[in-house]
């Protein structure tokens, strides 16, 4: 799984104002088992994260945007893309936007 580069995406750690509209992207390959799941979370200040995008998945290949929308007040968003294969192997790939 890899962050999605280019004009119009965020693909590593940044600092950010409050209220940006970004987007984030993720590109995930099959290597082993066919893919089954995406979840995206986020963790607000270090806290534990919450879910806000699952979906089943299939095939050898996937790519998926993500808009985020910062909150209006300071702090630390880390933003957690993980996908799983049919033997339950998960990977994930993660990236924390400082929100100022």
């Amino acid at each position: 799984m890899s962050f999605k580069t280019g004009a119009g995406y965020t693909s590593s750690n940044d600092t950010v104002g409050l209220r940006d509209t970004l987007l984030i992207g993720v590109i995930i390959d099959r290597t082993e088992d066919p893919l089954t799941a995406l979840n995206v979370s986020v963790a607000y200040d270090g806290g534990s994260s919450s879910t806000v995008h699952n979906e089943d998945l299939s095939g050898d290949h996937v790519e998926y945007d993500q808009q985020v929308i910062t909150r209006d007040q300071a702090g630390s968003e880390k933003w957690i893309f993980s996908v799983i294969d049919r033997d339950g192997n998960i990977t994930s790939r993660d990236l924390t936007l400082t929100v100022q």
